[in-house]
């Protein structure tokens, strides 16, 4: 049999088995990006990720999404020829992904450790919402109990004290993005040992580094940092400025986020907004003269107000008004302001910089961010999500 020609990207030469379900479907993406060979194997009657919304002509978006540039190929890992047929093909591989602990992997025959004997270069990998150990492995490990158990929602409550969570699913993505950078240290480990090791992710610690420097701003001293919204931050919150909701304006066409912050950092970008508001749009109210590093000082001594801060807000809100999202993005360019607009998903598409770069590609009936790793100039082409069971003789030549 002749040689195939290697695989383009920076990791061509590698396969990578795929059992991972929706949770960590990302870090199989990821590698197929960077030019692996990836074969999803998914359980009779296909991958959670293909029942997941949205939908379009009754296919999974997030599976069209996710699943681009992988393999499929049905195993039931419950039955003897599920679980020799999966040995075989760990045998050829150079990664392994799942989000099974080891004890479910042992319940399966399928232990992690034992494959890496039968195959010494294997590199396993284990996605999990609390880990393998400890009193919370065994949680159900959904988005919102992971992201609540890592402790980043805590700063993020609403005023009532309510927690808030991130609309869209992440917690697993930013598992299974640890998941993928951990393997890659093992592969660099493996080139001097010639052995491959397992790697373990938490959802929840990767959670919590995802959040890591709010969290812990108060141990490392912070000036007048605050999680419960107390101090400066109650002042700005109370006028309508400063972080999270106050720094959203509204303008012709949706909305921009800037800043209009006190004190000696965001007070310098204060400034510099209203020199430009000022010079070039005739902005002319008195709080355009303040100095914004100066106004905490002169809220503590009763100097300005909240009501001063709010009347400011009001001003810029008026002035944005009569802006588009683009018009405002182009003078923060220009003008060195920190504003950028809110973008929805068909603002991307359209926008110049990311045309001009190539970032979109099509992936069958799909427009997907451009595979990681086109800016070393390899490029990686993605094939569309793969129908279920559609390479049932995948590496059987190798």
């Amino acid at each position: 049999m002749q040689p195939t020609e290697p695989r383009p990207g920076l990791l061509g030469p590698y396969k990578v088995l795929d059992l991972a379900d929706a949770r960590g479907i990302l870090a199989g993406h990821l590698f197929a990006q960077l030019g692996a060979e990836v074969l999803a194997i998914e359980p009779p009657g296909g991958s959670s990720a293909r029942a997941l919304p949205p939908f379009a002509a009754g296919e999974s978006l997030f599976w069209g999404a996710y699943a681009a540039g992988k393999s499929s190929l049905v195993l039931d890992l419950n039955s003897a020829s599920g679980q020799e047929k999966l040995r075989e093909l760990a045998g050829q591989a150079d990664f392994l992904i799942g989000c099974f602990a080891p004890a479910q992997m042992r319940e399966m025959g399928l232990d992690y450790a034992e494959l890496r004997r039968e195959n010494p270069r294997l590199i396993t990998v284990s996605i999990t919402g609390f880990g393998e150990s400890g009193p919370k492995a065994d949680y159900q490990d959904s988005d919102l109990t992971v992201w609540a158990a890592s402790g980043v929602l805590w700063p993020h409550r609403a005023q009532d004290g309510a927690p808030l969570r991130i609309s869209v699913p992440q917690a697993f993505h930013h598992a299974a993005a640890d998941a993928l950078a951990g393997a890659l240290v093992a592969l660099y480990a493996r080139h001097a040992s010639g052995r491959g090791q397992h790697v373990s992710v938490s959802a929840q610690q990767s959670a919590l580094l995802a959040g890591f420097s709010h969290q812990v701003a108060p141990a490392v001293g912070h000036v007048d940092y605050s999680t419960s919204g107390g101090g400066q931050g109650k002042i700005m919150a109370a006028a309508g400025l400063g972080l999270g909701p106050g720094a959203k304006w509204q303008v012709q066409d949706g909305l921009v986020e800037m800043n209009l912050g006190i004190g000696p950092i965001s007070g310098v970008f204060a400034n510099h907004f209203f020199a430009w508001a000022k010079e070039h749009h005739g902005f002319d109210a008195d709080f355009a003269n303040w100095d914004w590093r100066r106004l905490p000082a002169q809220l503590a001594t009763g100097e300005r107000s909240v009501d001063d801060l709010a009347r400011a807000r009001a001003g810029v809100a008026k002035l944005f008004s009569g802006f588009s999202k683009m018009q405002l993005f182009a003078a923060a360019g220009r003008y060195d302001l920190k504003l950028a607009p809110v973008m929805t998903a068909a603002d991307l598409l359209q926008f110049a910089q990311l045309q001009e770069r190539g970032y979109f590609v099509e992936s069958g009936s799909h427009i997907l961010p451009h595979a990681m790793g086109t800016a070393c100039g390899i490029a990686t082409s993605l094939s569309p999500a793969p129908a279920l069971d559609a390479d049932s003789n995948a590496w059987t030549a190798a």
